[in-house]
């Protein structure tokens, strides 16, 4: 029971044994703006802590795919949207050939674009839209909690959430995973709502976040099994007969279907070539993937809080319509991840880290209140549950991922003290994450975008689809390489070294300079050599003297496939 003072802050509503107590209106504006500026700062200190900001965007081979489509949208828009976009976005794919639109949708492009014309373009400043965007989805899960549970529940449930080791490092990189996410467990609320009043507005609510989502990746679409389970858990099949259910479909179909109709890769090959839609599940693989990525702690609890109402203990409709709701999207992505091979990725379990801990959280008071209610004193419980609590966050930070300086940011500045001309070209050869690092920082270098072109050898010097297969090499001897690189009129090339699988073309792409050492001038490497020579592994900078045979700049970067890749 609470105090007369706490009864005035708080309603109450009782879940067997457990008490749920819900905070009414108060000034919320100050508080919650409080709790993001604690939550971006905690962000982008463990950022910083993990090396992000003196790092280049390569943890993930998509991350410089997303800065260069993001950093295009920018300058697309800077550029007073004059050109027609497609003939923009040709153009700077031929200058920097990692663009990505097509084969993802624009919403978080158009978010990035944004912000860097609010901020900048650099590594900080993307960096720092991360953050607030974890930030924010700490916030939204916060919020949900508190809905129904103290406000202690909703604020060490939003910290915990920041520290998971997945979160980390999503909020470190620029990548698309959290913005989806947060939309999804947004759109999931809002279905939560029209359970509880089916209306249009709160059904046009759900569609509109659904649209968000889905215009953001391709995993947004598991919205679309929330509703379907939503109704079969809470036995309210009558809503099926309901115009109103219906009204995000037709929002979803019309917003959304010219894209993944029409947009080149929007279907990401149609999701075949990635394991298709059929059984793919494996039940094993995926629990594998919650106890790394979320903990034991938290899945423990959130058991609990699934039992919770399976053993009837709600008594109130709105906590079993989000119970419902949340139950409904664990379910749609286990289903999701199950027949949809894209799906199969290991961060996409951020997808049900929010559910999850919102399930924790309504587990964790009716276990206490359990265990007390068998005699136990409730002081020695509530000890025993934040330890647990401290030991699973202190296992988190153990856990933090560091993230690796790789040396392109010194490659790009030796380029640019180098490079006294305009255009000049540059090719790049590594695999897919070390050619889209060096792109990237050279185009966040760049006074006036496009400027220099560079060429991937991956796609320069062989051919192959997004994901790398059906290589074919382009080249089969060192004479007609040189004669292509003088055709392409190349002023430097940068290899680095595959150590594992080295492609063909980087394999005939180093017998250059040895075949041709007059036409080659090693310009230094990353980490640099000592007098024993270079270390093996290292980045290595040429300049290349070009016996200019034609002033065609021959680059096969748009669209062989039909997509920007």
């Amino acid at each position: 029971m609470t105090s007369k003072q706490d009864s005035d802050l708080l309603s109450s509503g009782s879940v067997g044994s457990l008490t749920i107590r819900r905070p009414v209106k108060a000034p919320l504006l100050k508080k919650q703006l409080l709790y993001f500026v604690v939550f971006f700062a905690l962000t982008a200190t463990l950022s910083w802590q993990r090396g992000s900001f003196h790092a280049e965007l390569d943890d993930f081979p998509d991350e410089p795919a997303h800065y260069i489509t993001g950093l295009m949208v920018r300058d697309y828009i800077a550029s007073g949207i004059s050109t027609p976009p497609m003939q923009y976005a040709e153009n700077y794919y031929r200058h920097y050939p990692k663009v990505a639109l097509g084969h993802w949708p624009p919403m978080y492009y158009l978010v990035e674009a944004v912000w860097m014309l609010i901020f900048s373009a650099s590594r900080w400043s993307v960096l720092l839209l991360m953050s607030a965007q974890a930030a924010v989805f700490a916030l939204v899960v916060q919020r949900a909690i508190n809905r129904d549970l103290p406000e202690v529940y909703g604020a060490v449930a939003g910290a915990f959430f920041l520290l998971l080791p997945l979160v980390q490092r999503l909020s470190s990189t620029v990548m698309s995973d959290l913005l989806v996410a947060g939309l999804v467990f947004a759109g999931t609320l809002c279905f939560a709502d029209y359970l509880a009043t089916p209306d249009w507005r709160r059904a046009a609510a759900f569609g509109i976040v659904a649209c968000l989502a889905v215009l953001t990746k391709g995993t947004g679409f598991v919205l679309a099994l929330v509703p379907p389970f939503a109704v079969l858990l809470t036995g309210r099949i009558g809503l099926l007969s309901r115009l109103s259910f219906w009204i995000p479909v037709v929002i979803v179909v019309i917003v959304c279907g010219p894209w993944y109709v029409l947009a080149p890769a929007a279907r990401h090959q149609d999701v075949a070539e990635w394991g298709g839609i059929y059984p793919s599940f494996q039940a094993a693989g995926l629990f594998e993937d919650a106890l790394r990525h979320i903990g034991i702690l938290p899945l423990a609890f959130a058991a609990i809080g699934v039992c919770c109402r399976l053993s009837k203990s709600f008594p109130d409709p709105s906590l079993q319509y989000r119970w419902a709701a949340f139950v409904a999207l664990l379910l749609a992505f286990i289903t999701f991840r199950g027949y949809v091979g894209a799906a199969g990725e290991s961060r996409h379990i951020l997808l049900v880290v929010a559910p999850t801990l919102w399930l924790a959280a309504v587990g964790v008071p009716f276990f206490t209140r359990s265990i007390v209610a068998r005699g136990m004193s409730s002081r020695l419980v509530t000890t025993v549950v934040m330890l647990a609590i401290t030991f699973a966050v202190s296992i988190n930070l153990y856990r933090m991922p560091a993230k690796e300086h790789r040396g392109f940011e010194e490659v790009a500045q030796l380029l640019f003290s180098e490079s006294h001309v305009r255009d000049s070209v540059i090719l790049v050869s590594g695999d897919a994450t070390s050619e889209g690092a060096l792109i990237a920082e050279i185009a966040m270098r760049e006074q006036s975008r496009p400027s220099h072109f560079v060429l991937r050898a991956s796609k320069e010097l062989s051919s192959s689809d997004w994901m790398g297969r059906s290589y074919t090499l382009r080249y089969r001897n060192p004479g007609d390489l040189l004669r292509h690189l003088d055709e392409a009129r190349v002023a430097f090339v940068v290899v680095d070294p595959v150590l594992r699988h080295q492609p063909e073309d980087q394999r005939l792409l180093l017998t250059l300079p040895v075949s041709f050492p007059d036409r080659f001038a090693l310009l230094g490497s990353y980490p640099r050599g000592n007098s024993a020579g270079v270390p093996s592994g290292s980045i290595l900078i040429y300049r290349f003297k070009p016996e200019l045979t034609s002033s065609k700049l021959t680059s096969r970067s748009c669209g062989e496939a039909g997509i920007y890749n």
